[in-house]
């Protein structure tokens, strides 16, 4: 319980004290169905409460990449959990996209990851990339200047060290902020960094 608290006080004072999100702003979520994104969610949610403390003032949507046509064994029924969760208990407008959706027809996108990519590396930052894409679309569409990610420290550090051995270490800063505004249009927000 009282880690519960400290970590719902830490949570809300980090999104507080930045002044990131304006009253009524439409954001969106990245949920995954794993356990950052699904704690983010669940904080998010208490934060817009009313009987919050320190109320959250934005108008909450949420998206999901669908992933099933890469993993087909690993999200056997995660589509209907996912509807259940949001729109169900939670009541978010929810946003899901196919992982391969704007792809040529003749083409599905693990295929491509096959055919055309030789190293795992490359698989999965071409994924990495595609669901970044594909989340700011979804923002962009529905109005959202900001997109929350529920990044960990233990991703983001797997993921520094990649970029760095790949050569992209101009980047590391931003791929750590609590704020991303490399993109002119959606702001990322990473709460858990």
């Amino acid at each position: 319980k009282c880690f519960e608290e400290f970590f719902l006080h830490k949570f809300r004072s980090t999104l507080s004290k930045s002044n990131i999100f304006g009253r009524g702003e439409h954001v969106l979520i990245a949920y995954s169905g794993g356990p950052s994104s699904t704690a983010l969610l669940h904080l998010i949610a208490d934060g817009l409460s009313v009987n919050a403390r320190r109320r959250l003032q934005f108008q909450a949507h949420v998206a999901f990449i669908d992933e099933s046509s890469l993993y087909p064994a690993d999200s056997i029924n995660i589509r209907e959990k996912v509807i259940d969760l949001i729109t169900n208990q939670l009541h978010y407008p929810l946003h899901i996209v196919s992982i391969d959706e704007n792809l040529d027809n003749d083409n599905s996108l693990k295929d491509l990851l096959f055919q055309h990519t030789k190293s795992l590396t490359a698989r999965e930052e071409f994924i990495r990339r595609r669901k970044l894409k594909l989340l700011f679309d979804i923002a962009i569409r529905e109005k959202c200047t900001k997109l929350i990610t529920g990044d960990n420290c233990t991703k983001l550090a797997a993921q520094i060290l990649s970029d760095m051995a790949q050569g992209k270490g101009a980047h590391v800063a931003l791929e750590c902020n609590l704020i991303d505004t490399r993109n002119d249009l959606v702001t990322i927000v990473r709460p858990f960094r």
